[in-house]
């Protein structure tokens, strides 16, 4: 009897974890998604809700890069700090570095922002609450996004387009110019 209770815990453990591990999945899918949107408010709550699940330290990594975007460098150095204690052994330890040493430049020519909540630790992290972790989230309403700078995008295409104008205008200039010579040039031309 006891066995067969160990081995359902050892079995439920399990399936806890992998439960974690998929809505962490999840919660790291959606912050990306929203990262892609430049909803960074969103993404920093989904990256930080993975984390609290799964503790792996590269997600402390999305954290910070969230963090620097928000133009809060302050969190993202304390994101970027608590990877490096997570994962001291970090291939990419001098990087991080480097990165948090410009990050305090940056800090200490840039004016204050206001701080936002700091990035959940394993002693700190709340659990999931049921709601959350079963259905993927959805885009707040109440989040005002700010509309994307697309003034770039519209004068690449339009240099883009006079360009590809200017290209067919020149290859029929090209080409009519072509024609004429090899009319006028038949009778009197050379072999080749």
């Amino acid at each position: 009897m006891a066995l067969c209770s160990a081995l359902l815990a050892g079995d439920f453990a399990a399936s806890a974890q992998t439960s974690d591990d998929e809505y962490a999945r999840r919660h790291f899918e959606s912050g990306a998604a929203y990262l892609q949107q430049s909803n960074y408010d969103d993404a920093l709550r989904e990256f930080q809700a993975a984390y609290s699940l799964s503790k792996r330290p590269q997600l402390l990594l999305n954290i910070a890069n969230v963090y620097e975007r928000l133009g809060k460098l302050r969190e993202a150095i304390d994101a970027l700090t608590q990877y490096l204690g997570d994962d001291p052994k970090s291939v990419d330890r001098t990087t991080i570095e480097t990165r948090i040493a410009n990050l305090k430049k940056r800090l200490d020519t840039a004016p204050p922002v206001a701080s936002a909540s700091p990035v959940p630790t394993a002693d700190r992290a709340a659990p999931p609450s049921s709601a959350a972790s079963t259905a993927s989230p959805a885009p707040s309403p109440a989040t005002p996004r700010h509309p994307a700078n697309r003034a770039p995008a519209y004068i690449g295409f339009g240099v883009g387009g006079a360009a590809a104008i200017g290209a067919v205008v020149t290859g029929l200039l090209a080409n009519g110019k072509f024609h004429d010579a090899e009319t006028s040039c038949k009778p009197n031309c050379p072999d080749d």
